[in-house]
Order: structure tokens, then sequence, then C-alpha cells
């Protein structure tokens, strides 16, 4: 008959944590903790059992569990996990009290981040909902700041003045074709319920159209002629639909663009990334090109994903 067993507290243990993972095999539930036989562990015991019990809560929270120690048998023979009956808790150490008081301290202070945050995306919501629209206003060009594209590209004065030539010329290009596309790109979103946001800033910046071209030169092993010439976002949109209404006003938008020529060359689904862990946003990221090549960047929005945004990466 197997007799009462032993487990002590350790916090921060989770069950991904525990180690050889794909080795790990689930034996039961005992007094609410289910019970795992793993691979010996120096976090373990030498009997290579772990103990663990799941919070209900959004964030999972540990106490739990190092050990999993069977006493002995009758027979003087250790027991197995199937021969033990229950366990019980030991007493935590003074060190294992203070690590359980700090975890415990550290999730109160995201539950308080979280409501912070909740806050601040509400805020974010009604500014983006009280500044949407579809009203065209003249741009304001502002030229290149050398001293900015310097400090932000990580680059010397001469760089800058070639990055910023470029950025001229990229500038220039653009703005001769903004109100064409402008108009067609606000005819699509509007027909189909949609508002815009930040059409002020609908134009990229000399200064930023430098740091850009600077940097991917950089990063990229090419020259500045080649990087100015990459650019995909010398004019950028942003497009916000109800949540309702989202997939469908991405779909038509995309079709009333397509029917006025212009051709959808780079689709970033965020919506997905984010799903998956690898994005903080979520947004569609589209780069269209118009028929002489001009190529400009539209992202898709609901109201609440554009607000989350700007909590942490106002716009432009």
């Amino acid at each position: 008959m197997g007799q009462r067993c032993h487990a002590a507290i350790v916090p921060g243990l989770k069950e991904e944590n525990l180690p050889n993972q794909k080795k790990h095999s689930y034996i039961g539930t005992m007094d609410g903790y289910e019970i795992y036989n793993i691979s010996a562990s120096p976090m373990l015991d030498q009997f290579g059992f772990a103990a663990i019990k799941k919070s209900v809560e959004e964030i999972e929270t540990i106490e739990f569990v190092e050990k999993y120690n069977p006493y002995h048998d009758s027979r003087g023979r250790f027991t197995s996990a199937g021969g033990a009956k229950s366990f019980s808790i030991g007493s935590n150490s003074k060190g294992a009290k203070t690590a359980i008081a700090n975890e415990k301290k550290m999730h109160e202070e995201i539950e308080k981040h979280k409501a912070s945050d909740k806050a601040a995306i509400a805020n974010g919501i009604a500014k983006v909902r009280s500044e949407s629209g579809t009203t065209v206003t003249p741009i304001e060009r502002k030229g290149a700041n050398l001293d900015k594209i310097m400090e932000e590209a990580g680059c010397d004065r001469a760089t800058a003045e070639k990055a910023a030539a470029q950025a001229k010329q990229v500038y220039d290009r653009y703005q001769k074709v903004e109100p064409v596309i402008t108009d067609d790109v606000l005819g699509a979103v509007k027909e189909n319920s949609g508002q815009m946001y930040g059409l002020v800033a609908r134009m990229k910046q000399e200064t930023s159209l430098g740091r850009k071209i600077a940097q991917d030169a950089a990063a990229d092993g090419i020259t500045l002629e080649q990087s100015a010439a990459n650019i995909k976002d010398g004019v950028r949109y942003t497009a916000m639909f109800e949540t309702k209404d989202f997939t469908a006003g991405y779909t038509n938008v995309k079709a009333s663009l397509e029917a006025k020529g212009y051709t959808e060359m780079r689709n970033k689904n965020f919506y997905d990334m984010y799903e998956k862990g690898t994005s903080v946003q979520k947004a569609v990221q589209c780069v269209y090109k118009d028929k002489d090549g001009n190529m400009f960047e539209l992202q898709f929005h609901t109201y609440e994903s554009q607000g989350a945004k700007e909590v942490n990466h106002p716009l432009y």
C-alpha cells in the first residue's frame, strides 16, 4: 500500500518549463494536482516526478511544486506514482516564502498595468474616432534635418547630406502623384463606409525619408540611390472600419483600387502574426503600385486596433 507523499513548493515552476518536456508523461490527478513523470533533474527529486496546480486566472501563476517525493511502502521500498495515494505540501523555507511573496507582488503589478493599458486603449480609440475623417488638408512640407538623420541613421554628415538629397528627389516625385492617389484611395474607402486617419501626415517628410534611405543602404549594402528607389511608403494611408465591416471593407477597397489600375504588391496580415505572437499590432498592411510604378502604403485597421496602436506607436 502506498504511503502519503511529500511535495515542496517552488515558485515560478510551470508545466511548460519542465525539463525534457517531450519526455514527461501525465500520470493522473491527486489532491487537485496534476502529477507528471519526467526525467530526473536537479530541479526535481531523483525519482523524476512533478506536481502542478493550474490557476484559473487569465495569467497562470504557480504555487507549485518541485518535488513529488514518495515515502517507503510497507516493505521498505519507495512507492511508485501508482502506489502513492496522496501527498502533502511541505512547509516553505524563508527563501521560498519571500519568492512567493515577490511573485504575488509581480502579478499584482501586472494587473495594475493591464487596467492602465485598458484605460489608455479606451482613450486611444476615442482619439482615433474623433480625429478620423475624409477631409483632405494641405501638407506642410518640411526640409530635411541633417542632425536628426545623422542621429537616427547613425551616419556621418556627408552621408546624411547625400541621403537628404535623395529624399528631396523622392518627395518631389511623390508630391506630383499624391493628389490622384489620395483621391482614389479616399473614394474607395468612403464608398465602403470607412474612415481615414492621419491624412495630414499622408506624405513622409524629407527627414524621415533621408533616415530610411541611409539606414536601408547601410543595412542592405546598397547605394543611397538604390535605397531611395526602394521606398514604398513615400505616401501612406490608414483606413479604419468598424470591426464587423473590416473584412468586407478590405476586400471591397482592394477590388475598387484594382479596378482603377492599381496593383497590390504586398499584403502583410498582422492579425495572423498577432495570433502567432510575432506582432504586437493587429492590422493588414498593403503596398500598392500605380500604372507608372509609384508605390504607396495602405494600412487597414479597426478603430480598436488603431486605438491600441496609438498607445505605444502613435501614427507617423
